[in-house]
């Protein structure tokens, strides 16, 4: 057989086994007969008889051929490279190569994208994934059983109290809109004055009441806060609905121990359904309203314009009056007052009371859409027998 077809079978056949092996085809090159003298690209030596041409236009010698690994990727002899998972790669193809947002791996082959992070097949097989994107994790967060990637951790709600992700069932409370967890809803001690579980920052105060943070930021702490406070209802009990307190009506801030005894002392008061937050005394002609201290403002607002109401009916209502007519209007004033001044929070809670007082201002409420607001005061006045003017 001739010596040119010899060498194009020989060149074919290795030119298939570069192929098998995963590399690109070579083309047939030159003999030592021919007189352009040809260098290989890897060992840097002249040719002298067979050689291998690639695409990219470098020249092979039969013994880088033979001798040299061969990448993995492309199929050319690496003289510099590196070795990943036993596999060889040329320093062309791991310039090229994407890398393995976790552990780094150079990706050849076959490899993913989730959630705009590249993951090798070994990755995305045996790292935990988060409950949440179902991303890869290396570093999570443990809540419970769940495995949380720090991205999810930032986005989603966290309990109010231990301020954890909330990725179960979580509990909201009227008028407020922190959320809690389970298990700090069911076994966190409460606030005295809101009533909804209690944080690390909280305050105990010396009548043992106990207060959450955000109801002791808002707190009346001073006689100066509470006075501001009485001014404001005042203006509105006589500016706006023409109510005229009995001049000298005297306003006491006790702390809860010395509010519940003077309640105690006085018979039908001590077993009310709800705990005390106000209380009007008359002793004669003297007439005390007793407000209960640190409450947060809103709520002494509410409280300080109920029980200054009441020093208003003591003056008028007669003493067999019903207790729906009684504390369904001071309800109503006390309503009234905190939408005027914006407070619309607290002004719904007292909307939505099913007690003795809620049925009263729903009472009151019905006389209100019948006659309207400004006619309220004196019908109620009419239908219980009130005597004198308001």
């Amino acid at each position: 057989m001739p010596q040119f077809q010899l060498f194009s079978l020989l060149c074919v056949s290795l030119c298939l086994s570069y192929m098998v092996t995963g590399c690109h085809s070579f083309e047939r090159g030159s003999n030592e007969s021919e007189t352009t003298m040809v260098s290989c690209d890897f060992c840097h030596t002249t040719i002298h008889g067979k050689y291998f041409t690639a695409e990219d236009g470098r020249n092979v010698c039969l013994r880088c051929r033979n001798s040299l690994p061969a990448c993995k990727s492309c199929g050319l002899p690496v003289t510099k490279g590196i070795e990943q998972n036993g596999r060889v790669f040329c320093q062309e193809c791991i310039a090229k190569a994407e890398r393995c947002d976790f552990c780094a791996a150079y990706l050849f082959g076959e490899y993913y994208k989730i959630g705009g992070q590249l993951v090798c097949a070994g990755c995305k097989k045996n790292l935990p994934r988060c409950s949440r994107c179902n991303r890869p994790l290396q570093e999570y967060l443990l809540v419970a059983s769940y495995k949380l990637c720090f991205t999810c951790a930032h986005e989603v709600d966290h309990c109010a109290v231990c301020q954890l992700p909330l990725l179960e069932r979580y509990f909201e409370f009227p008028n407020d809109n922190r959320k809690f967890c389970k298990t700090c809803s069911s076994e966190r001690n409460r606030c005295d004055i809101c009533t909804l579980p209690l944080g690390t920052l909280h305050h105990r105060l010396r009548d043992g009441r106990t207060m959450c943070a955000q109801c002791m930021q808002q707190a009346v702490k001073t006689p100066a806060m509470a006075q501001k406070a009485l001014r404001q209802v005042f203006d509105y009990l006589e500016g706006k609905l023409t109510l005229h307190i009995r001049p000298g009506t005297q306003l006491q801030i006790v702390d809860a121990r010395t509010l519940a005894r003077l309640r105690q002392s006085i018979r039908g008061h001590g077993d009310q359904d709800r705990r005390a937050l106000g209380l009007f005394l008359r002793k004669g002609d003297k007439f005390d309203v007793y407000v209960e201290s640190f409450l947060p403002y809103s709520l002494c607002v509410a409280v300080l314009a109920h029980e200054y109401t009441h020093a208003w009916q003591a003056d008028r209502f007669p003493q067999n009056t019903s207790q729906l007519w009684v504390e369904g209007l001071a309800e109503w004033v006390a309503y009234e007052t905190l939408l005027h001044y914006g407070y619309d929070k607290q002004a719904s809670l007292i909307a939505r009371q099913q007690d003795v007082y809620g049925q009263g201002l729903r009472k009151v409420q019905a006389v209100e859409q019948k006659y309207g607001k400004s006619q309220v005061i004196a019908k109620v006045m009419e239908m219980v027998g009130a005597k004198g003017k308001r």
